[in-house]
């Protein structure tokens, strides 16, 4: 953990109604010049006036970060695979936000996430709800096993490795579909270093296989 670099809670316009919202492990590896104390982050929040107004812009899916580190494959990932999801490939940055499970930048991980229960409650689940967003996708073995183990969560439905067989091109991918009153939950895991979002053709079988989901 880089205590000197900007923790990073969520990213995107919560005052956009967002459709949805993707759940990711932590911020990563840092870049001092943008991220650490006096860089770049730190005077365009100054200037944004907020944290909030900030994250609204999608920092990382934007100049100076494009220009001088390079395009972000993670949020744009997590785009494509949204649209895709919906069928529309025109829907904006402004309608994802995404959430960490640990908001401190690290330059390699250790040993298990293992993060306070009630903290994620709160900063994660509990604003969620509060923002009306209904689906939610989470990527990693961390946050299935997490939203599987401690939140009394729901599970309807159980997809891939473990459960039903809906086509998917990787035989290790894991399903688990979560819901509660306010949220359902797409959690996902497959045996990568750092599991992602589905390709095209196995996110086009899955929402086949998930109808009634929003």
């Amino acid at each position: 953990m880089d205590t000197a670099a900007l923790p990073e809670l969520y990213h995107g316009n919560i005052d956009a109604e967002p459709r949805a919202a993707v759940l990711a492990l932590n911020p990563g590896k840092v870049q001092p010049t943008f991220q650490h104390r006096t860089g770049i982050f730190d005077r365009e929040i100054g200037a944004f006036g907020s944290y909030r107004s900030w994250a609204a812009s999608w920092p990382y899916l934007r100049d100076p970060w494009v220009t001088q580190i390079g395009r972000n494959q993670h949020h744009e990932r997590r785009l494509a695979f949204l649209q895709r999801w919906y069928g529309d490939q025109t829907m904006p940055a402004e309608k994802m936000v995404s959430f960490q499970m640990y908001p401190w930048h690290s330059t390699r991980i250790n040993g298990p996430f293992e993060p306070p229960v009630e903290t994620v409650r709160r900063f994660v689940l509990r604003p969620l709800v509060a923002l009306g967003i209904r689906s939610v996708f989470a990527f990693g073995k961390p946050w299935m096993e997490l939203l599987e183990n401690h939140f009394g969560l729901r599970v309807v439905d159980r997809l891939g490795a473990g459960g039903r067989d809906y086509g998917s091109n990787v035989p290790t991918r894991s399903v688990v579909v979560f819901k509660t009153d306010d949220l359902h939950i797409v959690a996902m895991k497959h045996n990568a270093p750092r599991p992602g979002p589905p390709n095209a053709l196995d996110t086009h079988r899955l929402r086949a296989a998930l109808p009634d989901l929003d």
